[in-house]
């Protein structure tokens, strides 16, 4: 067993090494503080636990940028005060 767990931890120090040594960059964020509200939080904190994502800030920018890249793709010149109009919002 301790065999085992020192294999893991080798290899996950070499492939950091490796990663370093690679310069493997992920991809390139921007830092963002949204307001959202509760009922979508709790709709986020579903997903999450069914998805593979390891945390809501991952989940929500998947799930934004399939939802804008179809949005887009519908209509080009995306207006987003027009798509808001007529929402009642909860608040």
């Amino acid at each position: 067993m301790i065999q085992g767990w020192l294999c893991i931890l080798l290899h996950t120090k070499l492939q950091v090494i490796e990663n370093k040594r690679k310069k493997v960059d992920m991809a390139p964020t921007t830092q963002a503080h949204f307001r959202l509200r509760n009922t979508t939080m709790d709709k986020l904190r579903l997903a999450l636990d069914a998805s593979a994502h390891r945390s809501m800030a991952a989940l929500a920018d998947d799930i934004l940028d399939q939802a804008l890249d179809k949005m887009l793709a519908e209509k080009p010149a995306f207006d987003a005060a027009g798509a808001l109009r007529g929402i009642k919002r909860d608040g």
